[in-house]
């Protein structure tokens, strides 16, 4: 047989002789074959092992299709570049295939293949030694029934895997030599990860937890500020000082500003100096914007053009850089679109308070013989709008409903909030026991019926709503607050309801007391929500699914996101 042989690296070459010990005309070819070539050899077969160039389908008809290549992967795992690398890097089935050339790279179909193992010891150099040799063999023992190829000849099953040369930049970056060791190169790729915010509360230690977890300790958690004496007398830090990878930027910044410059990935969640993510910015690194809203009082402002420079220096000068925005509210997307900011770099995101996992999620719920428990939790501050659900009681009462509002919280609207209840002659259905323990917040969340919020849209997101989600509680929350279009579906897992900025706002007080009306007389719907809401929050989300999808994504070194559908880092 007279046969074409494609290489490119010197390791190829002792392939070619051993198919001429065999009694075969081989012409080895390592520079781009033309259609003039391949037609003027009028080669039989033609084997390509390590060739650098793509072979057209032009190419392919010139040498009459009969064309097979050797690929140092366990296909159709690792199509394309590094192939080697790659098996090590995702611990993806490892080996070598021969397969015939077909327009789609590496997906032709296969003749041969052939597990291999790396070892304990192993360095990039042996592992890469062990699957060329694996292949010289592979390839002669098939060559050997060449007459039962078409027999033998079958697709590649799966989606397998794929890897351009651009996406293993990242991971070549770190080898030194390629007698490094295996475990050594997997050490230098282990991504260094910091997350930058104000300061750490019991909100965000979920997700923390597990991205430490996940980092296998390399994770460190930077706070740029104490925590308000207010915040922590409500049990907010979550016992913070007990966190091991919390440091406090406050006490040693010139420490906490070098871990921020040189780690490998930095969520930035957020801090009143922007400063201190800039110089990362701009030498180009990989970083993760984390953000609520910057036009929560209103789009309006877009106009401003102190604003708009503000918003060029911070984020719109690097949206060809490395930064993506983790949009930790339903309308953070819209505000930053506005501005041309992190084009197809948006993805959704929020906030991930603790799931409690239970058996039966209404365990606590009794047959409700005293009227409809309805809960509110919040601080009595102007915007969160406390007065919205004095009004309600009123409309409750006005229709007949059996029913105790219990509004937990402290602020400078509270005592207002007691005198509009007595003034409208409702406080018999009111309780207002003041500031609890996170815990205690829960457990009340667990043996409500309904949870009503009743925020304008300067709420970012408002965690309690995964909470009370979590507590199998009926959420009614105002479609303007970030958390809600993220994790409610209408009339299936909760309801969403239409919120003014103004204090006086009957068309939202008539909104929800609509929603409850119905929902007192059916107490299985009420569970049948509630379940779907505990589901909601348990299943996607929740800082497990968050973390270990941002994990994904953080390790990939071409950033591609696979489409969920929903829940956390979904597009935005």
């Amino acid at each position: 047989m007279k046969i074409l042989f494609l290489y490119n690296n010197d390791c190829a070459v002792e392939l070619g002789e051993s198919i001429k010990a065999m009694g075969h005309e081989v012409v080895p070819f390592k520079e781009r074959l033309t259609p003039e070539i391949a037609l003027s050899g009028k080669f039989d077969l033609a084997v390509s092992y390590t060739y650098r160039y793509i072979l057209t389908d032009e190419l392919i008809d010139a040498l009459g299709g009969n064309v097979v290549n050797i690929h140092n992967a366990y296909l159709p795992y690792n199509r394309g570049a590094d192939p080697n690398l790659w098996s090590i890097v995702e611990g993806t089935p490892r080996g070598v295939t021969l397969h015939y050339i077909s327009a789609g790279l590496d997906k032709g179909d296969i003749i041969a293949q052939r597990l291999v193992t790396e070892g304990d010891g192993d360095t990039l150099k042996s592992s890469y030694d062990n699957l060329d040799r694996n292949a010289k063999e592979m390839f002669i023992e098939a060559f050997g029934h060449y007459d039962k190829w078409d027999e033998l000849r079958h697709p590649q099953e799966g989606k397998g895997t794929y890897h351009s040369l651009k996406d293993g930049e990242r991971i070549k970056s770190v080898i030194t030599s390629y007698d490094m060791k295996i475990k050594d190169f997997l050490d230098a790729l282990r991504v260094k990860l910091v997350f930058v915010s104000n300061y750490i509360n019991h909100h965000q230690i979920p997700f923390c937890e597990e991205l430490y977890r996940l980092a296998g300790g390399d994770f460190v958690f930077v706070e740029t500020e104490k925590m308000a004496a207010e915040r922590l007398a409500m049990g907010w830090d979550g016992n913070a000082s007990e966190l091991k990878y919390v440091i406090k930027r406050y006490e040693d910044p010139e420490a906490a500003d070098k871990l921020i410059f040189d780690a490998d990935c930095v969520i930035f969640g957020g801090a009143e100096d922007e400063e201190l993510i800039i110089p990362r910015l701009e030498a180009g690194k990989f970083t993760l914007r984390y953000s609520e809203r910057i036009y929560k009082s209103g789009r309006w402002k877009f106009v401003s053009p102190k604003g708009l420079k503000k918003k060029y220096h911070d984020h719109i000068r690097f949206k060809k850089k490395p930064v993506y925005l983790l949009c930790a509210g339903a309308y953070v997307a819209g505000d930053f679109k506005l501005i041309g900011a992190y084009p197809g770099k948006k993805f959704k995101f929020g906030y991930f308070p603790e799931v409690i996992e239970y058996g039966n999620v209404h365990f606590k719920r009794s047959e409700n013989e005293k009227g409809l428990n309805i809960l509110w939790a919040a601080r009595f501050i102007d915007w969160k709008h406390p007065e919205t659900m004095v009004f309600l009681a009123k409309e409750l009462i006005g229709a007949g409903i059996d029913f105790k509002i219990t509004m937990i919280g402290d602020g400078n609207e509270l005592e207002k909030t007691k005198a509009l209840s007595n003034e409208l002659k409702v406080s018999d259905k009111m309780e207002f026991p003041g500031s609890l323990t996170p815990d205690k917040v829960r457990d009340m969340m667990l043996s409500c019926d309904i949870f009503t919020v009743t925020s304008d849209r300067l709420e970012g997101w408002g965690a309690v709503v995964n909470e009370a989600m979590n507590s199998g509680a009926v959420v009614i929350a105002p479609r303007q607050i970030g958390a809600a279009p993220y994790l409610i579906k209408d009339g299936e897992n909760g309801f969403m309801y239409d919120k003014k900025t103004s204090y006086d706002d009957p068309a939202a007080v008539k909104q929800i007391s609509d929603i409850i009306k119905k929902l007192a007389v059916d107490r299985e719907w009420r569970l049948e929500i509630g379940g779907n809401a505990y589901k909601t929050v348990r299943d996607t989300w929740n800082a497990k699914v968050a973390a270990e999808r941002l994990w994904d994504f953080i390790n990939d070194p071409a950033k591609k996101v696979p489409d969920y559908g929903d829940g956390p880092l979904s597009r935005a």
